[in-house]
Formats: C-alpha cells, sequence, structure tokens
C-alpha cells in the first residue's frame, strides 16, 4: 500500500464546516456530518468543477481541534450560495495520496500513521490540510484517495 507522491494544485471547496475533536474518530459522527452535508448536494453538484466529493481537515488555533470541511470542488472566486456552507482554499502542495476502499478507510489511517509515516522519508506538511477525495456519483466502486500533505525529513 505504498502512496504516490505528486504535488496538487491549489483549489477550492465549498461546503459545511464542523469543528471536531482530532481524538473523535467515531463514525457515527462522520456520518452525520455527511447527512448534514446532503442538503446542499444538489446545490453544489450544479457548480461543481469535478463532482467529487471531499472530506478536508484544517487544523485551527486551538490544539486538538479541527474544522472538518465536506464539500465538493468549485470554480475559484465563488461565494458561498447559502448560509450555512463556506468556501475555503486548499493551497498548492505535495501529497502522499492512498488509495483505499471506503470501508477500509480506517485502516488506510492505522497503516498511514503507525507504519508508513515513521518509517518513510517524509513527515506531516502543516501548509495543508489533510483531505479525502471521494468519487462523484454513480461511480461508488472507484476507490477513495487519501492526501497527506508531507515535506520530506531534515536530517
Amino acid at each position: 500500500m505504498e502512496p504516490v507522491i505528486c504535488e496538487r494544485e491549489a483549489f477550492t471547496v465549498m461546503g459545511t464546516s464542523t469543528r471536531i475533536p482530532t481524538r473523535e474518530d467515531s463514525n457515527d459522527k462522520y456520518a452525520k456530518i455527511w447527512s448534514e452535508f446532503e442538503r446542499y448536494n444538489e446545490q453544489l453538484k450544479k457548480i461543481s468543477t469535478n463532482q467529487k466529493y471531499y472530506g478536508l481537515s484544517f487544523a485551527t488555533k486551538q490544539q486538538d481541534l479541527i474544522d472538518y470541511v465536506v464539500g465538493m470542488a468549485v470554480p475559484d472566486g465563488t461565494a458561498p450560495t447559502s448560509e450555512g456552507l463556506v468556501v475555503r482554499t486548499i493551497p498548492t502542495a505535495q501529497y502522499a495520496v492512498f488509495e483505499c476502499p471506503i470501508e477500509k478507510i480506517g485502516q488506510t489511517y492505522q497503516y498511514i500513521f503507525g507504519k508508513w509515516l515513521p518509517s518513510s522519508p517524509y513527515k506531516i506538511s502543516p501548509i495543508a490540510p489533510a483531505f479525502e477525495e471521494y468519487p462523484p456519483e454513480g461511480q461508488e466502486k472507484l476507490p477513495i484517495c487519501i492526501h497527506i500533505p508531507v515535506s520530506k525529513k531534515t536530517e
């Protein structure tokens, strides 16, 4: 399960944002967040640039809290189209990209942080969020791509 290391150009996402503790790895919590996003799904599909879905983990100034944004890619400069939506820009960054089926997301994250990252020549880069990229509707059998922002470890 080796990742592809690549640079990803900046892009913009519009969606819902929920502040959650980093230790809150409850499948039920994430299912609820995605369920809340559903009410905006049709609206966002109309303006999405690629019809893919994103789950992004943005660091906050508060330790052990992240802003988890669920959304779709939209054209740069797009303003929120409804109350309850946010627009976030993901900067250009280098990522380790891991593919997995949706049912193996938790197992893949355990591998990334428990095995791969400690023994790799990379460390987490703070310049961009980690995120999951989900295939468009109707293509759910395609793998999920987990993007971990990385930079080379210094000796």
